[in-house]
């Protein structure tokens, strides 16, 4: 695991880094404070591997986009917990660049997002979810977007919080059955 308390960080910051062949799998990230230049990845596996059961925990802070995983395949149970603190950018679940976003989530419990929010994104996503909890997103926020293929039972709950466009499940060509998003 990695765990940063304070401090400035001009780089990325990423748990589980596998450049080539293997899978990111299991790896944490907690922010409790501090600077990071750059983007946050719990498990980032490149090349032809897929990212599995990471997590990344943003307390407080300031970063431009935040992860839990990223894989090259698949990326399958990721989670992001947001409790505080500033993301100027993306956040993401979880997002594949070739296979499937299946059952990843977001929870945001304080702190501001001036970006876009995924649940999952990759051809295909499934299962995805998101749950705002009474926080403004500036952007949009997508409990699953799929690139070319089909997004089902993907789910956004937004509870006293606000988002410009929120959609359940997106599809740039393809099949959108089952997604949900409730508004309390």
């Amino acid at each position: 695991p990695v765990k940063i308390n304070n401090g400035y960080i001009n780089s990325f910051i990423c748990a589980g880094y596998v450049k080539s062949g293997g899978n990111a799998t299991s790896t944490s990230v907690t922010i409790n404070n501090g600077y990071i230049n750059s983007f946050i990845c719990a498990g980032y596996a490149d090349s032809s591997g897929d990212a599995i059961g990471n997590l990344v925990t943003f307390n407080n802070g300031r970063t431009t986009e935040v992860g839990g995983g990223y894989g090259n395949n698949n990326a399958i149970s990721n989670s992001i917990i947001v409790n505080g603190g500033t993301i100027v950018g993306f956040v993401y679940g979880g997002r594949a660049t070739s296979g499937n976003a299946t059952s990843n989530s977001i929870i945001v419990n304080g702190g501001t997002i001036a970006g876009y929010v995924y649940g999952g994104g990759a051809t295909n996503v499934n299962s995805n979810s998101i749950i705002v909890n009474a926080v403004d997103v500036v952007y949009d926020v997508y409990g699953g977007s799929a690139t070319t293929g089909n997004a089902t039972s993907n789910a956004v709950t937004i509870n006293g919080g606000t988002g410009n466009r929120v959609i359940g499940g997106y599809t740039h060509g393809n099949t959108a059955t089952g997604n949900s998003v409730t508004i309390d």
